[in-house]
């Protein structure tokens, strides 16, 4: 189940805490997924709390928080709360027509259909659903032509520019700085 916010509930008040949400499929392996300040302050200024985590989708069958207290008391933690949004497709079907949806490339721009604007006037209960059969590996996609460019890929062109250019730049100064010697 994909899964976007997480939430966490404490009865605890006027703290601020440091807190990382990393996933895993296998429950040894663990990626991170956020590290960002979870607090709650009801003071007579302020009242302002952060509990609500807001990260890009992930796909991880376990989630683990990890709250650094630091030299704090540990924080108690009542509720995790874990949401992903759900996604719909929405398309014109012609009968008789097979259709196929690619999906994967994080690198592909984002399609632009009427479908997308006329979608919030159409009763979503009275579209016929489709199925999708199994999932097939895409032959013409090769994820060696998603890699940056040429000069992205090996740094070492750019630093050899730069220095060829530093040192042709200060061998230019010293040419000149000669040059007034004996001019002066």
């Amino acid at each position: 189940m994909p899964w976007d916010i997480l939430t966490l509930e404490t009865p605890e008040e006027n703290f601020s805490r440091l807190v990382e949400i990393q996933g895993s499929n296998d429950g040894k392996e663990w990626q991170r997924h956020l590290q960002s300040e979870f607090y709650r302050f009801r003071t007579s200024k302020y009242d302002v709390e952060k509990k609500t985590f807001q990260l890009p989708e992930a796909r991880h069958r376990y989630v683990k928080v990890i709250v650094y207290n630091y030299d704090d008391p540990p924080l108690r933690l009542e509720r995790i709360e874990v949401e992903g949004v759900e996604k719909e497709l929405v398309f014109q079907a012609v009968p008789g027509r097979a259709l196929r949806l690619y999906y994967g490339n994080l690198q592909a721009v984002p399609p632009r259909y009427d479908a997308g604007k006329i979608k919030n006037y159409l009763s979503l209960k009275d579209i016929p659903a489709a199925t999708l059969r199994g999932e097939t590996p895409n032959p013409e996609f090769n994820p060696e032509r998603l890699r940056g460019p040429w000069t992205e890929t090996h740094p070492f062109l750019y630093w050899g520019m730069l220095i060829l250019l530093v040192l042709s730049l200060g061998a230019y100064i010293l040419m000149l700085l000669s040059k007034t010697r004996t001019d002066g």
